[in-house]
């Protein structure tokens, strides 16, 4: 994801005895065997001032030059200091130390000798909860209502500590005590003191908010689950969100049999303008936590009567609501399967060569478990399944090998979609292939749930030839072949009618390439229509380049979905509805057996 000091700590100096402590904290040197039980390491302090919040980072440093970095990139923007405020450094007895910048996301502290060193910035006040670029929500978020950070955006580490092990970290909240007000992280939530253990990529991969926003506990098998909702347009109360967050949580838990887990936050920031009908949902996973931006007012769970639908399979699919959100839900399920797929599993570099496993094998599960832990009905499923059959059989991009994605998949949207889409169509020919191999004794969770125990025993990523290895070995070598070709030279999968057999029925339905007819992002700047193409399904619904737009719904990628659009002419207003469809096509889709057995064995 995107990129990243003046410092004397306040409280160093109150007490000559506790800068006597706090000079022993750090006497501790090299790799310890429980650091569970070692001193303080580094000391992060997060201080509310009138200029916005002030960060503090304190450890040992070396005699001579101690590096402090932040990750290069971080949820998409490569300025890693694009939000610090200026930077200094003090050793423990405020003496003011050289600091240097000497990279976008690096500065060096130099020091006559080894000991303390404190470096120090101010985050000011941001616009970025507003952005309608969602880029920027990954972005500091530093109000009067709410500070929120992802590490990799904030948090500088210092080349002192080695990365690999475990350190001694102390959290500390200063000036976030008014009524009403919580802090919450990654490792623990409510304290405004914590110390835990974590490793230096652990603390940057976390987040840290401090505010107004309600705290929600749950318990899965006995450990907490919080849950940290920021807003006060929710037409979704926080303690049913937390309900249904925690759901999920035990569902894909309880699907690897993976309980260790101390703690997990969710946070959900209601972010971006409010502009009626258009919707944007993001989040992103992290170490044991999960933040989440979506925009403001949309439902973060579904009515009692939808869920009690998909609970009693009686395939009704919900109306607007509860479909915006069950997007919520797909999103949140998603990106805590990363935990498994692509985190406990990890592919070898570079890792856009292996989306199509990490990304759509996910999206495949997410589905699948959505299902099984009732917030997907039958008729949920299905448009599910085929939204994403569409956009990958009527791609314009279908067929282009995983090289082509790793070049262009952070600047073509048809390429960054993808992995996903012909990601998900592998895992149902390999769930297909187990299921016919074993005679139905086996199915796709095995093989997953296989790949997790192995990837711990392992201790490594895995090489693509090991992975294919694997599904040979319990799929064919065909199959294996198969997917390879597909996967890496961009062979069309050729689809199957019998894929779900019993459980769904096949047909033949048409859908093309998307193509939403103007340029979004630069329409989205203004909300004024730009780069309107001519001949496009959007102006022959009666679009023109230069209106003005009051709101838009947009599927993006699925060309079989309508797109909407409010064009605002003065004090009145008119609906534009077209499909973003060209160059129409035949793709496979599905729709349940009223009756049949859906269960795992059947492909479900």
């Amino acid at each position: 994801m995107s990129k990243r000091i003046a410092v004397l700590v306040p409280w160093l100096l109150v007490s000559p005895i506790f800068v006597a402590a706090w000079f022993g904290l750090f006497a501790c040197h090299g790799p310890r065997a429980d650091a569970s039980r070692g001193p303080v390491e580094l000391v992060y302090e997060f201080e509310r001032v009138p200029d916005g919040v002030r960060i503090s980072a304190s450890a040992r440093g070396a005699a001579g030059d101690t590096e402090w970095t932040l990750p290069v990139s971080w949820g998409g923007n490569d300025a890693p200091d694009s939000d610090l405020g200026t930077l200094s450094a003090e050793d423990g007895g405020g003496r003011p130390l050289a600091l240097a910048q000497k990279a976008p996301n690096a500065w060096v502290v130099h020091a006559d000798r080894e000991g303390l060193q404190s470096v120090r910035y101010t985050l000011a006040p941001t616009e970025h909860l507003a952005s309608k670029v969602h880029t920027d929500h990954y972005r500091p978020i530093v109000s009067p209502e709410l500070f929120h950070v992802l590490g990799g955006r904030a948090l500088l580490t210092p080349s002192s500590l080695p990365r690999e092990r475990d350190v001694r970290v102390r959290l500390q909240w200063r000036g976030f005590d008014r009524p009403g007000e919580n802090v919450a992280t990654s490792f623990g939530c409510g304290e405004r003191e914590l110390e835990f253990v974590a490793r230096l990529d652990d603390l940057q991969h976390a987040v840290y908010l401090a505010g107004e926003f309600a705290l929600e506990r749950r318990e899965v098998r006995g450990e907490p689950v919080d849950v940290a909702v920021h807003g006060k347009r929710w037409p979704t109360p926080a303690a049913e969100f937390a309900d249904v967050a925690a759901r999920i949580v035990e569902t894909e838990r309880a699907f690897f049999d993976d309980w260790d887990y101390p703690h997990y936050l969710i946070s959900l920031v209601e972010a971006g303008p409010d502009e009626g009908g258009s919707q944007s949902i993001g989040g992103t996973g992290l170490h044991d936590s999960f933040a989440m931006f979506v925009s403001p007012g949309a439902p973060l769970a579904p009515s009692e009567a939808s869920k009690a639908s998909a609970a009693s399979k009686s395939g009704d699919a919900g109306n607007a609501g509860n479909a915006d959100a069950k997007r919520v839900l797909h999103v949140l399920a998603h990106e805590m399967f990363h935990h498994w797929c692509g985190g406990a599993i990890t592919p070898e570099a570079p890792e856009e060569l292996s989306y199509w496993f990490t990304e759509g094998f996910t999206d495949y599960f997410t589905r699948r478990l959505l299902h099984r832990a009732g917030l997907y009905g039958p008729e949920d499923f299905a448009a599910n399944l085929n939204e994403k059959l569409a956009g990958y059989y009527g791609s314009a991009v279908r067929e282009a090998p995983a090289e082509r994605i790793r070049e262009d998949f952070w600047n073509d949207s048809a390429v960054s979609m993808l992995p996903y889409q012909r990601g998900d169509a592998l895992a149902i020919e390999l769930d297909w292939a187990i299921r016919r191999a074993s005679a139905g004794a086996r199915t796709i969770d095995d093989w997953i749930r296989a790949e997790f125990r192995g990837a711990r025993e392992r201790g490594r990523p895995f090489t693509r030839d090991e992975l294919f290895a694997s599904i040979a070995a319990v799929a064919g070598p065909e199959t294996a072949e198969l997917l390879r070709a597909v996967a890496q030279d961009g062979k069309l999968l050729p689809p199957r009618a019998d894929w779900f057999e019993p459980c769904m029925t096949h047909a033949v339905a048409q859908s093309g390439v998307f193509d939403l007819g103007f340029d979004f992002e630069a329409t989205r700047t203004g909300n004024v229509v730009t780069g309107l193409r001519a001949g496009s399904a959007a102006e022959r619904a009666g679009l023109r380049e230069g209106d003005r737009l009051g709101g838009w719904s947009v599927s993006f990628g699925d060309a079989g979905r309508p797109v909407e659009l409010t064009v605002l002419d003065g004090a009145t207003a008119r609906k534009l509805e077209y499909l973003p469809c060209v160059d129409p096509r035949e793709v496979p889709s599905f729709r349940p057996v009223g009756g049949a057995d859906c269960g795992p064995r059947s492909g479900v």
